[in-house]
């Protein structure tokens, strides 16, 4: 028997993820929602801080078992149209890594969601006590206190009528402050060992949220290289008037989107592991995600001017069970906004 060959699907029915209005909607949403996953914060109440972080994680989970699945099916449907699959791939490549990012990062949250140190937490306990943390100020200063409560006491002990008590305060006051100047080289170098210890894991942190930041932009930068060349072909051939005219405009704002995100990122990599700051950080992320947000913004117009909706409601001789897809992808895209 013959495999049957797969009906041919317009642009339209093959491509239903959220795109025109309500596909911009959605990417702003999905935005805001990772942000308050990155920061600890429950979306529906970014005032609060998530505490049921497994619930939490079972969403995100959700999340990506869904980006995954419901993309593997539209890259079949749309196989007619290779531009609508590389958008697929682009779409899905951008949506998965941010997932699995913020999986990760909500398994990190434990110690700081709480806020306050657990009683059992080794990590939350100080060393070697609170002494041997000090800095050499500070053991000077205790020192200098000892050595005053020794002299108030051995000075009460000189006015009594012997002369032997006197001569013992004497000698102790000074074996005293004989052994703090032995001991305080010692202290010092103990302080700053632990010191450096201390300051190693947090640096070790820093590091890690650099190279995940740097994965991020390198995922995007092929992702939005990928999109971009099959959606610009789109609008030149495929799309009305209208969406030829915004194509130069989509182009150039493509254009200065991954030049400003190669400039972060080969800033960031150049820096990665010196401690030291290349300038001007805050405005090259106000920049890029200036950047990023006009490009969602025409990338779904033009995806909305090719299919002849620029609301994003899709055609209405869409097949019903078809037409689930497109918001199921919308649902299920939002789950972790139940995160609390």
């Amino acid at each position: 028997m013959a495999r049957q060959t797969p009906p041919i699907l317009s642009m339209q029915e093959a491509y239903l993820v959220p795109y025109g209005a309500i596909g911009f909607a959605s990417d702003i949403a999905t935005l805001y929602m990772v942000t308050c996953l990155l920061f600890g914060r429950a979306p529906l109440c970014p005032a609060r801080t998530i505490c049921n972080t497994d619930l939490a994680k079972f969403l995100i989970g959700l999340w990506i078992f869904f980006i995954f699945v419901l993309n593997e099916y539209n890259v079949e449907k749309c196989w007619q149209h290779w531009e609508l699959v590389l958008i697929n791939v682009s779409n899905g490549l951008m949506g998965l890594f941010v997932a699995v990012v913020g999986f990760f990062t909500v398994s990190s949250w434990h110690p700081l969601i709480k806020g306050e140190a657990q009683e059992d937490d080794p990590e939350s306990q100080p060393v070697l006590g609170a002494v041997w943390l000090s800095t050499p100020e500070e053991e000077t200063a205790v020192s200098d206190e000892r050595t005053c409560d020794s002299i108030g006491e051995y000075g009460a002990m000189a006015d009594m009528p012997s002369s032997g008590l006197s001569r013992l305060g004497s000698s102790s006051m000074q074996g005293e402050s004989n052994r703090t100047s032995n001991v305080s080289p010692h202290m010092s170098e103990v302080t700053r060992e632990l010191n450096s210890m201390a300051n190693g894991p947090a640096q070790s942190g820093d590091q890690k949220v650099k190279v995940v930041f740097l994965a991020v932009l390198g995922v995007r930068i092929g992702a939005v290289l990928i999109g971009s060349i099959s959606l610009a072909r789109l609008a030149v051939l495929e799309g009305k008037e209208s969406s030829k005219k915004i194509c130069l405009i989509f182009g150039i704002l493509g254009g200065l989107t991954i030049v400003g995100t190669l400039f972060t990122f080969v800033c960031e990599l150049c820096y990665l592991g010196k401690g030291t700051d290349p300038g001007l950080k805050p405005l090259r992320y106000l920049l890029v995600s200036l950047f990023a947000l006009l490009l969602m913004f025409f990338t779904d117009w033009i995806l909305g001017c090719v299919l002849d909706s620029l609301s994003g409601v899709p055609i209405a001789d869409i097949d019903m069970e078809e037409l689930s897809r497109y918001w199921v992808y919308l649902a299920v895209t939002k789950l972790p906004m139940f995160a609390f």
